[in-house]
């Protein structure tokens, strides 16, 4: 795939994640829920960025952390994991209350 296909799906992909959180009303938690929120799409968009420049960079995305020989992360991975989570979990204490 050209990294200007790879570029636009990323940027299509993060403009629907953005109308997503936006119609699910996460970012009406309280101050504690904004202030994760806003962490964890700044998490999500800096892992996506580092990932792509990684991509323009070395033509690809290398993967330095292995979890028991059974996946490999890099840090952004780590980054664009720990900013899902924490969305999700807005988005459960949303539900619940």
């Amino acid at each position: 795939m050209s990294l200007e296909i790879y570029t636009a799906v990323i940027v299509l992909c993060f403009i629907l994640f953005a109308v997503l959180f936006y119609k699910a009303k996460i970012y009406k938690v309280g101050s504690f829920g904004r202030t994760i929120a806003v962490l964890g799409v700044l998490a999500i968009a800096l892992g996506g960025f580092y990932n792509l420049v990684n991509r323009y960079t070395n033509g690809c995305v290398k993967d330095p952390l292995s979890f028991f020989g059974l996946f490999s992360f890099n840090y952004a991975d780590v980054l664009i994991n720990v900013g899902m989570l924490s969305l999700l979990f807005l988005y459960m204490r949303a539900k619940i209350h």
